[in-house]
């Protein structure tokens, strides 16, 4: 570097975190085939609740995965719909205008971004719409004790998914 200052740190901070997303992406799928699941809900594309910024969304990085995969996804985020969309380029991804729309007929719920209106959604008429009762929550936002009180079966960043 023109400065002399040393990169490693930060390069090896970057590796970890796409190794990160690919192991997150490894488990989704792994539970997708173990489950024979075919509709998808995916909530939220941003980078992160508030925003409309898909550069390096880790949503984006483990959709790329999944729009490998022979099921049909679904997709919804508060602001960043358009720019996912450039991003994507995918025939089985269909953007819906609520989240309510896109995690009807769902054999799972992946909950990708941190917006507030995800936690305050009608899970109880969510559960309701939904084929399945799965819900991966990448971003522990869900009372476990409460979603599971529903019905739901709830994975969590942190907790073995069997």
């Amino acid at each position: 570097d023109e400065n002399q200052v040393d990169l490693s740190i930060i390069k090896v901070v970057n590796q970890a975190n796409l190794t990160r997303f690919d192991d997150i992406a490894q488990k989704i799928i792994n539970l997708i085939n173990k489950n024979s699941l075919k509709n998808i809900a995916f909530l939220g594309l941003a980078f992160k609740g508030g925003t409309d910024d898909v550069r390096f969304s880790p949503a984006i990085k483990i959709l790329e995965k999944l729009t490998k995969l022979p099921i049909k996804i679904n997709a919804f985020d508060p602001k960043a719909t358009n720019n996912a969309k450039k991003e994507l380029n995918s025939k089985n991804i269909t953007y819906h205008q609520t989240a309510q729309k896109c995690c009807d007929n769902a054999d799972l719920i992946i909950i990708a971004t941190e917006w507030q209106d995800f936690k305050n959604l009608n899970w109880t008429q969510i559960k309701k719409s939904q084929k399945g009762n799965l819900i991966y929550d990448l971003r522990n936002i869900l009372d476990e004790k409460q979603i599971t009180n529903l019905g739901f079966k709830y994975y969590f960043i942190g907790n073995k998914i069997s």
